[in-house]
């Protein structure tokens, strides 16, 4: 919780059903035709894959970091670029890459919302900014 979960940045992803934001609609319907593809069984949902992409983007953090220092890690978080043909990059039909854009404060390609943990540990949405509930803003390293 001290490296990843600190206040500040954490990339969260939601992918409920009945948030009203048309990229996401648009991506739980492809992720049906997607899942029965791949052969994943039916009770595979979007939100375990979501989880996934999560997991292997920290991991890949850690690696990238080389030590369990805080700062080298957040350097890395912003550092990673996850494209198609890496093993490490679950969805690739449905973002051509997962990178974080430090101007932004967001993934580059987004279809879902993203937020972050607040001071008081409240989840608040950086993006997308129609649906905003707080400014987005970059970790401080501690």
């Amino acid at each position: 919780r001290l490296t990843i979960g600190r206040p500040g940045w954490i990339g969260l992803e939601y992918g409920h059903s009945d948030i009203p934001y048309k990229p996401l609609q648009d991506y739980l319907k492809r992720f049906k035709g997607w899942a029965k593809q791949k052969g994943l069984p039916e009770k595979v949902e979007q939100y375990h894959v979501i989880g996934t992409q999560l997991a292997y983007f920290v991991c890949r953090a850690l690696e990238m970091a080389g030590s369990r220092n805080h700062e080298d890690i957040n350097r890395a978080l912003w550092n990673i670029s996850l494209k198609k043909g890496d093993p490490h990059f679950v969805t690739p039909i449905f973002l051509p890459e997962l990178k974080f854009d430090p101007k932004t404060n967001y993934p580059v390609h987004q279809s879902l919302l993203t937020g972050f943990w607040d001071e008081k540990g409240k989840v608040q949405i950086a993006y997308p900014k129609e649906m905003r509930t707080a400014p987005p803003r970059k970790p401080v390293a501690r």
